[in-house]
């Protein structure tokens, strides 16, 4: 009776197979998100109203390009987050490819960016799209 050994070839097809499955299902789950942001509760902000808007209270910041799927993606997945009444969260937006200076003074590396401020001190920050379930415990954690 023949017995089979794996080969190095076998695990560079896994690999391919792996890579090629992830991908597709990434893509899968980004393009499930509505595109399209109505209602949302973000205010625009910009080099002058930055600071007095992230100065007190709890703030999500997002840094986004315009016409970004991602950046209109992780926006729709902000808005998702529950109100809560007893502590105000505000919710912020900056156009980076207006506003260069903040870019740069925040250090951001990439879009969709988010910064989370508790009384103008930067507190958290999140890079890339992030689900709706991990949101809402990043949100439980910066209100607390």
């Amino acid at each position: 009776m023949k017995t089979f050994k794996l080969q190095a070839w076998h695990f560079g097809l896994m690999f391919i197979l792996l890579s090629i499955v992830t991908n597709i299902m990434g893509t899968w789950a980004v393009n499930s998100i509505p595109n399209n942001v109505e209602d949302s509760r973000f205010v625009d902000l910009n080099d002058k109203t930055f600071d007095e808007a992230v100065s007190s209270g709890t703030g999500f910041v997002l840094f986004y390009k315009e016409n970004s799927d991602l950046c209109d993606k992780m926006e729709y997945n902000l808005n998702q987050l529950p109100v809560d009444d007893k502590e105000k969260i505000n919710y912020y937006k900056i156009n980076i490819a207006e506003f260069n200076a903040l870019e740069a003074e925040y250090r951001i590396s990439g879009v969709p960016s988010i910064l989370i401020f508790k009384e103008g001190k930067e507190r958290e920050r999140i890079l890339g799209v992030i689900p709706e379930s991990n949101l809402k415990i990043i949100y439980n954690r910066a209100t607390k």
